[in-house]
């Protein structure tokens, strides 16, 4: 039970994405004539993973912001058919079994983009953010940002990635040591694009948020050059 002066009360120390059901007694004994419910926000914790699995085909809307800008103005749209989405088609199969992808549809007019939750780190610096990424065709590029809140203005660029073959799943890598700010939330966000296509979007999955590593293990392991008896092996040194 807790006990409070004024008509209010700040409860703390709660679990993210919980349900509670609260009701109040008068300290003369009378109970409300209602029980409220709230679920907690979502909020991602060191260790968290995604693979996509689970969302039906649709992004959690209240705890993940996805939306899109038009490339002209900059201005927010609403249709739904650029919004960010659950792929059930074109997971990741080099990551773990999920049966879902992140899918951002990039054009030469709507520019996607989403922001995660928040993650609960005293500082983001001390965060590493994984995943893989694919292109579905040619693409200009994803930029990785930091946002105070669930809001694209707040925006700060720290990376941008450019898949490289078409149709590749590529692990990457995000350290945000050179961020100032003290946001916590990340964000992807389809860079504004230069010419006209009829799609360059990009897939992503096999999401880990985990603390910073110091040693980061080489990227991108590939044999080419491949004859009978000799066969080159190139990888991406660690970033």
């Amino acid at each position: 039970d807790i006990v409070v002066d004024t008509p209010q009360c700040l409860f703390t120390d709660l679990k993210p994405k919980t349900d509670y059901y609260v009701y109040v007694q008068s300290d003369c004994g009378a109970w409300s004539d209602n029980v409220v419910q709230f679920t907690t926000r979502d909020m991602w914790l060191i260790g968290y993973t995604d693979d996509f699995s689970s969302y039906d085909g649709k992004i959690p809307t209240e705890d993940w912001l996805g939306g899109f800008r038009y490339s002209a103005t900059g201005e927010e749209g609403t249709t739904a058919s650029y919004l960010p989405k659950i792929n059930t088609s074109s997971s990741n199969n080099n990551g773990t079994d999920g049966i879902g992808a992140l899918y951002l549809n990039n054009t030469v007019s709507y520019n996607p983009y989403i922001i995660f939750p928040e993650i609960n780190v005293d500082r983001i610096q001390d965060v590493q953010f994984e995943f893989y990424a694919k292109m579905a065709s040619d693409i200009q590029g994803m930029v990785i940002s930091v946002c105070d809140k669930l809001d694209l203005s707040t925006a700060v660029p720290v990376d941008t990635i450019y898949p490289g073959e078409e149709g590749v799943y590529e692990r990457h890598i995000i350290t945000f040591e050179n961020y100032k700010g003290d946001g916590k939330h990340i964000a992807i966000s389809a860079k504004m694009t230069e010419r006209a296509e009829e799609s360059n979007g990009c897939y992503f999955d096999n999401f880990r948020v985990d603390s910073l590593q110091i040693c980061n293990p080489p990227q991108g392991v590939r044999a080419i050059d491949i004859k009978a008896e000799s066969a080159v092996i190139r990888w991406n040194n660690a970033k």
